[in-house]
């Protein structure tokens, strides 16, 4: 399929169109493979990139094609796509986590403790080990290990980091965020945007008292009216009457009523009406949507893999 002149027309094509360089280096991957039988307009089977998008987010996408080294055939499956989703909530839920802690305050960092912290030695080793998978041959299945390795270190850095009596820990784990991020941007900009794409994932803290549910910690535009407002039970119905039309037509998961029904929950538990708390987490958990109750108030996200809504 692709001896000569294939190649050379591609990049005839792309440089008289862009009147630039079309690339200095050419990584060719190999063929698709659904189901284990080669993708192919000839059998039917062609699977386009807008059509997966419809499905899941960019970065769950390039997820799944960079697990598979180039020069191997890249095998399209459910189970393959789920797992993609699955690592790219595993990489959200840290650096949203990381975000949140950047926002503690405490002492000015001791930094004679700075670098015994396990932490830092797991970032270097993550730049090092990242670096030298990238020079094996674009070996990007290990390079992404090696993310996965780092996440692991800031996750368990992130159990102590809230209650940390000073900024040593907090410093590492914001750096380690950094980290995850610039590794990652080496990679297509894996996770760029992750607090903007509001289409794909939307996180809120709730803390106890505040009515509105709505934390400094996470940027967000209210007004001061607004934040005295009460979830009352007709604003609830209505919001649920909007996430059941939109799983009806398949549409995206309205994250505005989504936020209503999680405000209206937390008001629930605050009268003790646990019941209708439960059941609305056992609602929003069928729809992907994810509830943290915490000791400093309740947190909450959408699953990669459920952001294209499902029937509850």
């Amino acid at each position: 399929d692709l001896i000569f002149p294939h190649h050379e027309n591609e990049i005839a094509q792309s440089e008289c169109a862009t009147a630039k360089p079309f690339a200095r280096y050419w990584i060719h991957n190999g063929f698709v493979n659904i189901r284990a039988e080669k993708m192919s307009k000839s059998l039917g089977n062609v699977l386009t990139i807008r059509d997966l998008l419809g499905r899941i987010s960019p970065c769950a996408f390039k997820l799944f094609l960079l697990g598979t080294h180039y020069r191997a055939p890249v095998d399209f499956t459910e189970d393959a796509l789920t797992s993609a989703m699955a690592a790219e909530d595993r990489f959200r839920n840290v650096l949203d986590e990381v975000q949140r802690v950047r926002g503690i305050q405490g002492p000015k960092a001791d930094l004679s403790r700075v670098d015994p912290l396990p932490l830092f030695d797991q970032i270097r080793e993550a730049e090092q080990e990242f670096m030298d998978a990238m020079d094996d041959d674009f070996h990007t299945p290990r390079a992404l290990a090696a993310l996965f390795n780092l996440t692991r270190g800031i996750n368990v850095a992130l159990r102590d980091a809230d209650s940390a009596t000073e900024r040593s820990l907090v410093h590492a784990v914001a750096m380690a965020g950094e980290t995850l991020r610039k590794l990652g941007s080496v990679l297509g900009g894996l996770f760029d945007g992750v607090e903007d794409e509001a289409d794909y994932v939307r996180t809120r803290k709730i803390t106890v008292g505040d009515r509105l549910g709505i934390s400094d910690t996470v940027a967000v535009e209210v007004t001061r009216a607004q934040a005295d407002l009460q979830i009352t039970e007709q604003a609830f119905e209505v919001a649920r009457e909007q996430v059941c039309a939109a799983v009806a037509s398949g549409q995206s998961l309205p994250m505005d009523a989504i936020e209503t029904v999680v405000r209206y929950r937390a008001q629930c538990r605050e009268t003790k009406d646990w019941a209708t708390a439960d059941a609305i987490r056992a609602w929003l958990t069928n729809l992907g949507v994810v509830v943290d109750d915490t000791g400093d108030g309740v947190r909450w996200h959408v699953k990669a893999a459920r952001m294209k809504t499902h029937q509850p």
